[in-house]
């Protein structure tokens, strides 16, 4: 039981991290209950059970509890992005030359990897917005507005727009350029 998440940190730290991204915390409490099932069937005094059961279960119940702190987090973000594709869609809308079949270049140089709220569990790739990948994006777009979006990688082109248009939350972060493309600048 003690050895499987020393060898995992191992692993890991040998790749330039040094403990196991949360995510992996669940995994660790079941390698760990099969750990102390075999401690206790090795173990069978009361007092070695109590000494296994403690550190543990203490050790269960914070992994339980950071689990659940990353997901109530990914809720609210879940939460933060469809607000925004909404307000993205509104803002295109409001272009008579945009259509469902734009392109769309969401130029993300602001918000980067989270929005303006930030959330604790927050950390490399955990727990980061949709806007920061642009394959996660059309999915966002069509999960919050029931339209199918494309959206495309930036060009400089795109990049070059946002110089010269707000960026969100400020009104007037999205242009069409004659092209058709539409363009959000975050």
């Amino acid at each position: 039981a003690a050895l499987i998440p020393l060898a995992g940190i191992g692993v890991i730290a040998a790749g330039n991290a040094w403990w196991p991204v949360p995510r992996v915390l669940g995994g660790i409490v079941v390698i760990w209950g099969m750990g102390v099932y075999w401690l206790f069937y090795l173990f069978r005094q009361r007092w070695q059970q109590w000494a296994i059961a403690i550190p543990v279960g203490l050790s269960i119940l914070g992994a339980t509890a950071i689990g659940h702190r990353i997901h109530s987090d990914q809720m609210l973000l879940n939460g933060y992005d469809k607000v925004l594709a909404a307000e993205i869609y509104h803002s295109l809308n409001q272009h008579p030359e945009f259509n469902d079949r734009s392109r769309i270049a969401i130029v993300n140089r602001n918000m980067r990897w989270a929005h303006p709220a930030t959330l604790p569990t927050a950390y490399m790739d955990l727990n980061m917005t949709a806007f920061a990948l642009t394959g996660a994006q059309q999915g966002v777009l069509r999960m919050t507005t029931g339209h199918e979006l494309n959206t495309v990688e930036p060009t400089p082109e795109h990049i070059a727009v946002c110089d010269t248009i707000p960026t969100w939350p400020a009104t007037g972060f999205t242009a069409v350029l004659p092209s058709g493309d539409a363009v959000v600048c975050l």
